[in-house]
């Protein structure tokens, strides 16, 4: 189990549209997500399947767009 399954969950039952979260509704499903991830895009790269919050995403099928100057990220389906 990761802290970043309710990410997951939430981006599963969206049914595959795409998905814009601000960081305040993201903190919302994850409390004790890293303070980088407010900070650094880096923290948001899709390819790095090591790490639990890139797969909470990756394993439900869609990839980060983080906008962090306007505090948001955009989840759009792998296969748009």
């Amino acid at each position: 189990m990761s802290k970043y399954d309710p990410l997951h969950d939430f981006l599963t039952a969206a049914e595959g549209g795409e998905i814009t979260l601000t960081l305040a509704q993201i903190e919302h499903l994850v409390p004790a997500i890293a303070p980088s991830a407010s900070r650094d895009t880096r923290w948001w790269w899709n390819e790095d399947p090591s790490h639990s919050h890139c797969r909470s995403w990756g394993d439900a099928d869609y990839t980060a767009h983080p906008d962090l100057p306007h505090r948001r990220v955009t989840f759009r389906p792998k296969s748009a």
